[in-house]
């Protein structure tokens, strides 16, 4: 399934950049702590650095792997693993909300909260998995409050 051909309505694809190699999804697994879902190395082998904007005109970053604004980066930089476990921030809403793959209070999922406050009690759900957030909406409205 390519994601990208799939999004819901409520989202417009603003930008990409290039697939991921094999090679950097391979070092992005050794990185991270959690288990990188199957939808989002997917979404990584279609595009990274990707942007979209909900209809209301909110942002959803999608971050590449490597160089100064990638994941691996980034993680180091806000310093994710130290403040939340089992962690892995792979974008962001182009302002101060993290979202990140995380094994939370509700399970393991797609999550949001601040990078000033991060915080594992704080993280709120958005959706179970990247497809069911981006084609099946689900959790649209956490995003957006």
């Amino acid at each position: 399934m390519r994601i990208f051909d799939d999004l819901n309505e409520i989202y417009t694809l603003e930008a990409t950049d290039r697939s991921a190699t094999d090679e950097e999804i391979k070092q992005l697994q050794e990185f991270s702590p959690v288990s990188l879902p199957l939808d989002y190395i997917s979404l990584l082998q279609e595009a990274t650095d990707v942007e979209i904007t909900v209809e209301n005109g909110k942002l959803i970053r999608i971050w590449g792997i490597s160089g100064m604004n990638g994941v691996i980066e980034l993680n180091d930089a806000y310093e994710v693993q130290k403040n939340i476990s089992n962690s892995l921030v792979i974008g962001d809403d182009s302002g101060d909300m993290a979202l990140m793959l995380l094994n939370g209070n509700e399970g393991f999922g797609l999550y949001i909260t601040g990078f000033g406050d991060l915080d594992r009690e704080t993280a709120i759900k958005i959706a179970p998995t990247l497809n069911d957030f981006l084609i099946d909406k689900v959790g649209v409205e956490n995003f957006l409050w």
